[in-house]
């Protein structure tokens, strides 16, 4: 974001914070696209976006006094969304167990049993640290490939890499001769 439109927001959230409602509206208009951008990025189910934008204008008015004007006033913003969305993500985090198992048998859609959950977990034991690190971040935390790398210190490359191989050795692992010899 260029500099000339932080200092716009930064100005905006100060604006906020002594009650301009007009700043709150010019302050929606400078971020909201790329704000909503954010948060269907963070979210697992696109269509809740909309409503985390609104949460984070909320958030916003609530906590702009403690905004620091010599910050960056996107990236607060930007923290406001992800956060949220991670939030978000938690609460929907039901449906990340079924992500997981799709992405490990796509064209499975009975895996719901005690059952199949326990074979589950027993092939995450297969897995290095590193690869159930990776697999708990992008299926379960719902991060980005690109935050997993950076939290790692990896290239997203190497990352994507060694997700694909954790979801091959599990399924190689959960194969039903396999299973058999428990």
């Amino acid at each position: 974001m260029e500099k000339k439109n932080i200092q716009q927001i930064n100005r905006c959230i100060v604006r906020i914070a002594k009650g301009d409602g007009e700043a709150l509206a010019r302050l929606f208009m400078l971020t909201k696209r790329q704000l909503l951008v954010v948060a269907k990025s963070y979210l697992w189910d696109k269509s809740k976006a909309e409503d985390i934008l609104s949460e984070t204008y909320v958030k916003v008015v609530r906590y702009a006094k403690s905004f620091d004007k010599g910050k960056n006033g996107y990236n607060w913003l930007y923290e406001i969304v992800k956060n949220l969305s991670f939030t978000q993500n938690k609460k929907d985090q039901a449906h990340t167990t079924v992500d997981i198992e799709k992405a490990i048998f796509p064209d499975y859609s009975f895996i719901d049993t005690i059952i199949d959950k326990m074979i589950i977990k027993n092939a995450q034991g297969i897995l290095t640290d590193e690869e159930k690190e990776v697999i708990y971040l992008y299926y379960f935390e719902g991060h980005t490939l690109q935050y997993v790398a950076e939290v790692l210190g990896k290239a997203k490359t190497t990352v994507y890499d060694m997700q694909k191989r954790a979801l091959k050795k599990m399924k190689e692992e959960m194969n039903p001769n396999k299973i058999d010899k428990w």
